[in-house]
């Protein structure tokens, strides 16, 4: 009975406290939940970088994408380097509707990458790039996916000491044999 008495409770009040509440229109909450798939897939992305594992990406991107995102980071792993990237701001457009299943979003970033090198975990080099881009998603039974990325314009500002910096065992003033 008392467990009957506290659901009730709960119901009564969820009641009360949600007729004051007026909907919310279809647009804004469609908005909302691409700028969320959206700021998850950066959020993911940056995470499959940092730990050089792209499968969590699976769950905000198409197959396509999460495949695109993993040869990229598997490119820079052969390379020797690991990315940190944080994610600054991002500033998002009014969405265009393409069909009822995909979008696009206009979007603006400011991203911040540290380059690591990977066996010896020295900091290489850093960079600052904001983006000028557009997101196209997918709506699939239950979420939206990132399908895919259009850049429009990049502006970068890098370290660039690390190119200036000796390698260690090059004595200066002659080539090592």
């Amino acid at each position: 009975m008392k467990t009957f008495l506290s659901l009730l409770t709960i119901c009564l009040l969820l009641a009360i406290t949600g007729c004051d509440r007026q909907p919310q229109p279809a647009a804004h909450s469609r908005q909302a939940a691409v700028e969320a798939a959206v700021t998850w897939y950066d959020a993911l992305l940056a995470d499959g970088y940092r730990n050089l594992k792209m499968n969590s990406l699976a769950q905000v991107a198409t197959a396509q994408m999460a495949e695109k995102a993993y040869y990229q980071m598997a490119a820079t792993g052969e390379a020797g380097l690991k990315m940190d990237s944080k994610l600054q701001e991002i500033t998002f457009a009014p969405l265009q509707e393409i069909t009822p299943n995909t979008v696009t979003i206009a979007a603006e970033e400011e991203w911040e990458y540290v380059y690591w090198e990977i066996k010896s975990g020295k900091r290489l080099f850093a960079n600052t790039v904001h983006y000028s881009l557009t997101y196209t998603l997918s709506h699939t039974t239950d979420k939206w996916l990132v399908a895919d990325i259009s850049i429009q314009k990049t502006k970068e500002s890098k370290d660039s000491s690390f190119i200036f910096q000796r390698p260690p065992n090059h004595p200066q003033g002659g080539a090592k044999n």
